[in-house]
């Protein structure tokens, strides 16, 4: 029989094969088993913006070029439906196209999405030169990357072939890259995705160039459509692993058989061993099965070698007491009496005759002597006697306390010659029984209750209590009134939500900017919160750790910030959420970990051989350089030597490596560095500095933000730049991690260490209120432009705002506080193009609310980069009024607390001791209140005089020695919000 399976089995394979017809150049695929989307666009019936019919790589088929940055080339519901079905029932597929693609363009070439998530999508980076599988293994997304050159303007066939979790690239008919990838997740129609050509969606990687033939093929070897002939495996990974898959099925059925043949041998051996044993074995005797035989007054059965035994059944006795005697087996009736004319029962009594009690038994009557009465505690003549007792009583005898049988919930109540059990209110009965009565059941009356509305009754033994129901509170015994929750903060409603009472209930509704069920809210942000960033508040996002920006956006570059904790010999390199410390040229790592750059050691390129030096000079290593020098008594040439050629002393030219270096020789050491970027020369490259392109910008994926060119950011877990006004992603780089055991939690992009201070799992109070001035961490402490900084003090950083650092254990950690926007829906933005550019000398009107001026700093022991708000990358103009306390009104008699931040000793002119009123706020930072009227008496100390004035045309003289480096004016539209 397994042997018939087997065969069975290899047969339905092989059948499945013939599906491929075999020609006389190789395989066929059948047509039912492709979906071309071109075709399914209708290209020939329907218009769609940005496509165009043209002429393509192959003549019989139609081929479509793609422009500009609007389109919307959403494949019809039936060509989904009918690709959907083929990815479902084949775990082999290609994804083809023939194509001819733009230089610099990054595109998707077709694929399943929905909005900005992919699903099944293949991907051409003409930035990157390379092509990108991403697809769906578990509900997570993966990339696979296939270095190659497809954007440079000349036709190429490509063809990705998934077979199993095996993946196969074709360029032009040859097989590049074959890698073993996870299963991909096939069952596209539960994802509410749609199918896209030449594009992700409505506006993301729009593919720029002409395609042809794009089609999804659902069966093995589907890159022979497109190449016939190509060799073919036999069989392919997706084939064998279905034999796999069906040999395991069969292993498996075997294993169920044999089980259950063995339950069935088991059951066999049973019945076997029940054939052995089927009679009964009592008392030395044998009895066959399903013999009876009586035993004494029992009758038994011998039932499949059990033995059971049941007592004779008895016939009822006549009488009320029959009697079981000795040596029988039923009960029988002894004889009746006969007394005062009436036959009685054995057993029964007659108390009819006074003072006496006779019994039956056995036919003879047994009468007691009668009782003896013991003297009284009264005269006789208080006897009274009580038909039915034999001994007088006393006159007025307590009964009730010589005991009596009243029920715990009954009254015991004297009689003249007896006593009686009475039930309590609230009970019923005759005195020995008392029960509970339920007034609940019943409106007034003697047994009913008296509960009236916005009440409950609730019975309670021997009584009731009207309970008043949820949401009111007791007025009387029988009266409730509403009560007033939210009056009273007895209620549930969310800290974000309004109370509102009701009659007996309370609702609650979330505050406008908060949604959810008004118990529990939720801020809401219109935006998504990116990079792991949380929703804290209305429209702001509290940002993890290495991101900043209204959405998270932004990487916070610790390079620039010189937040890092890079070596002198090691420089620092900004990456997207992190950083790392490369040794700078003229030293080498001697470590594989070396995230701060603490061992990199000087380079001898004298003894190396790697200096630059003429060979008529002498090479002189230097820490972390070298020099040439003329031999003792000769002259020499202070040329370069640069990969073979003299290079003359003083020369400048573009790196033979890279056509963005740019290298020089000066006194026989090459030195190259990257090229400086001055977007104001007209021949400039905008490949070396794409920032200086400004003909275009890029837009984020979800934020309301543009992006010039060059910019990066971080999104969906990958980097995005923008360059030439288009996006390209990639796979983020993680950050190397040093223990044994991170942990990647919600949000995250990359493993992070448990014990990692600057990266928590949650967000703080203080992180999510966005004020961050202090911290729980202890430990060593932190330098920033040589000052030294305690384990939770704040490092003061002045060059954005919005962003907050702290020293936490040696390392200092940068987070963006979201309230620094606060009060800003009335108040323009500062328009300043770029980040970190000067604004220029003249006063910047906005919407008639401030002006702002930034002024030249001329004082050489003043540190532009020190100064408050010395550079503004982006703020909002009320933050910088409020903090520097600038008046608007009559200025000359208002004071503004100043800061000033020196370089400490780099004026040797300057004398620190002296500071004219001036106080010491800490080494090297000087504060003083002034007024400015005050400022008349420093034109003499200073020289040069500025005026400042508002509307009122007031003049003010401000000297010029940079206490502030941006004046702001007030207008008569501002000054309600100065007051504030």
């Amino acid at each position: 029989m397994f042997t018939r399976m087997i065969k069975q089995l290899w047969t339905e394979w092989f059948l499945m094969q013939m599906v491929v017809s075999i020609t006389s150049a190789g395989l066929q695929i059948e047509p039912r088993y492709q979906v071309d989307l071109i075709e399914g666009l209708r290209i020939f019936n329907t218009t769609y913006r940005g496509l165009n019919a043209v002429e393509g790589f192959h003549q019989l088929s139609p081929a479509v070029k793609l422009t500009g940055v609007s389109r919307q080339l959403l494949l019809p519901n039936e060509t989904f439906t009918k690709a959907a079905k083929l990815l479902l029932h084949s775990n082999e597929f290609t994804l083809m196209v023939t194509l001819k693609q733009e230089k610099r363009n990054t595109g998707t070439l077709f694929g399943f999405s929905r909005g900005s998530n992919r699903f099944l999508e293949i991907q051409s980076s003409g930035r990157k030169d390379e092509l990108r599988l991403y697809y769906t293994h578990n509900n997570i997304t993966y990339v696979e990357t296939f270095p190659y050159r497809l954007a440079d303007d000349i036709w190429h066939q490509v063809a990705l072939s998934v077979s199993g979790n095996a993946v196969e690239l074709f360029v032009d008919c040859n097989p590049i890259y074959k890698r073993v990838i996870r299963d991909v997740d096939r069952n596209i129609t539960s994802r509410n995705t749609s199918l896209w050509l030449g594009q992700r969606s409505s506006h993301q990687f729009l593919f720029q160039g002409t395609l042809q033939n794009a089609k999804i093929i659902g069966k093995s070897h589907g890159y022979i459509v497109q190449c016939p002939h190509l060799d073919t495996d036999c069989p392919t990974c997706g084939q064998f692993r279905e034999l796999h898959l069906s040999v395991l099925h069969l292993e498996n059925y075997i294993k169920s058989l044999a089980e259950k043949l063995a339950q069935a041998e088991q059951r066999l051996a049973a019945v076997e061993e029940c054939e052995c044993q089927r009679k009964c074995h009592v008392n030395g005797s044998v009895r066959p099965d399903g013999s009876t035989w009586a035993n004494g007054c029992f009758i038994c059965t011998c039932t499949k070698g059990e033995t059971t035994c049941h007592h004779k059944p008895c016939d009822s006795a006549p009488c009320k007491n029959p009697v079981l005697l000795p040596g029988n087996c039923c009960p029988t009736c002894l004889k009746k009496c006969f007394m005062d004319g009436k036959h009685i029962d054995h057993g029964e009594e007659d108390n009819r005759r006074p003072c006496r009690k006779c019994y039956c038994k056995d036919g003879i009557i047994n009468c007691e002597k009668p009782q003896k009465c013991l003297p009284l505690p009264c005269m006789e003549a208080e006897y009274i006697r009580v038909e039915g007792k034999c001994c007088p009583i006393c006159r007025d005898t307590d009964y009730c306390s010589q005991g009596h049988d009243c029920h715990h919930n009954a009254v015991c109540h004297n009689l003249h010659t007896n006593y009686t059990c009475r039930c309590k209110d609230g009970y019923s009965g005759d005195g020995k029984q008392c029960e509970d009565i339920n007034e609940c059941l019943q409106t007034g009356g003697h047994n009913g209750h008296y509960c009236r509305e916005n009440t409950q009754c609730l019975n309670v033994p021997g009584s009731y209590i009207c309970e008043c129901l949820p949401g009111y509170t007791r007025d009387t015994n029988y009266y409730c009134v509403d009560h007033d929750e939210c009056l009273s903060g007895q209620h549930h409603c969310d800290l974000n939500a309004i109370c509102i009472n009701t009659e007996g209930n309370y609702t609650c509704e979330c505050r406008e900017g908060y949604t959810w069920n008004g118990y529990s809210c939720k801020p809401v942000c219109n935006q998504t919160c990116l990079n792991g960033g949380q929703c804290v508040a209305t429209g702001i996002c509290s940002c993890r750790h290495g991101y900043t920006g209204p959405t998270c956006e932004l990487d916070i570059d610790e390079c620039q910030m010189e937040i890092h904790q890079c070596h002198a010999n090691s420089e620092c390199v900004n990456m997207l959420g992190w950083y790392y410390c490369h040794c700078r040229p003229g030293y080498k790592n001697q470590l594989t970990d070396n995230h701060y750059g603490m061992m990199c050691q000087d380079i001898d390129e004298c003894v190396t051989s790697s200096h630059t030096c003429h060979l008529s000079t002498v090479c002189v290593n230097k820490e972390g350089s070298y020099q040439c020098d003329c031999k003792e008594n000769t002259t020499c040439s202070l040329n370069c030597m640069y990969y073979g050629t003299e290079m003359p002393d003083g020369d400048i030219w573009i790196s033979a490596d890279s056509p963005c270096t740019e290298c020089s020789c000066n006194g026989g050491v090459v030195t190259c560095q990257k090229q400086t970027c001055d977007c104001s020369r007209t021949d400039i490259n905008l490949d070396c500095c794409p920032q200086c392109d400004t003909t275009s910008f890029c837009r984020h994926q979800e934020a309301p933000r543009n992006f010039h060119n060059g910019e990066r950011w971080v999104y969906q877990c990958q980097i995005c730049e923008c360059l030439f006004g288009e996006i390209d992603c990639w796979e983020i780089e993680c950050p190397p991690v040093t223990c044994d055991h991170p942990v990647r939690h919600t949000g995250d992009c990359c493993l992070r260490c448990q014990d990692d201070v600057c990266s928590s799992k949650t967000f703080s109070s203080d992180e999510n209120s966005g004020n961050i001035t202090t911290n729980l961490y202890h430990g060593r402490g932190c330098a920033y432009k040589g000052y030294s900084y305690q384990s939770g003090e704040p490092v003061p950083f002045n060059r954005d705002p919005c962003t907050t650092c702290n020293c936490k254990a040696g390392q200092i950690c940068c987070t963006y506080s979201p309230t620094c926007y606060d009060k800003s829906s009335v108040i323009d933005n500062l328009a300043i193009k770029g980040r970190y550019r000067q604004a220029k000398s003249s006063f910047v009107r906005e919407s008639d609310q401030y002006l702002l001026k930034n002024q030249k700093m001329e004082d050489p022991s003043v540190s532009p980069e020190s100064i408050p708000y010395a550079n503004i990358p982006f703020s909002k103009l009320p933050l910088v009024a409020s903090q520097i306390n600038i008046p608007h009104a009559k200025m000359e008699n208002y004071p503004a607390n100043m800061l000033l931040k020196t370089t400490g000793g780099d004026n040797p002119n300057s004398n620190h001791d002296s500071t004219d009123g001036w106080d010491n706020a800490g080494k090297g930072i000087r504060e003083k209140q002034v007024y400015f009227k005050d400022f008349q008496g420093f034109a003499g100390k200073q020289g040069n005089i500025r005026s400042y004035h508002d509307k009122s045309e007031k003049l003010v003289s401000l000297p010029e020695f940079g206490i502030l480096r941006n004046i702001l004016m007030s207008t008569s539209a501002s000054e309600s919000l100065l007051k504030d």
